[in-house]
C-alpha cells in the first residue's frame, strides 16, 4: 500500500512504505522503465491494461524469447500556486 504526501512543487508524491528499489531480474527479461509526468503515467496505465508496448517489443526478433517487464516511474505532478506553498 502506498500513501500520498503533499509536495509544494509537485502537488503530491506517492510515498512507498518500503523505501528503495528492489527488483530481481533474469537473463530472460527485458526491462523498460517509463519516466515522466502525467502523460507518462497515463501511458503506463494504458499499457498495463492493453499490453501494446510489450506486444510490440515481442514482434522484434531480438525480444521474441524475452519477458518484457514495464516498470512505472511516472508521477503526475504540477506546480502549485504561491499561496499553497506559503500555507
Amino acid at each position: 500500500m502506498s500513501h500520498y504526501q503533499l509536495h509544494p512543487y509537485f502537488g503530491f508524491l506517492i510515498r512507498q512504505i518500503t523505501p528503495g528499489f528492489h527488483y530481481k531480474t533474469s537473463k530472460d527479461q527485458f526491462i523498460v522503465g517509463i519516466f515522466g509526468g502525467s502523460v507518462a503515467q497515463r501511458l503506463c496505465d494504458y499499457e498495463f491494461q492493453h499490453h501494446v508496448l510489450a506486444k510490440t517489443f515481442q514482434t522484434l526478433p531480438e525480444f521474441q524469447n524475452k519477458e518484457i517487464v514495464i516498470l512505472k516511474f511516472a508521477n503526475q505532478a504540477h506546480k502549485t500556486t504561491t499561496t499553497t506553498v506559503d500555507a
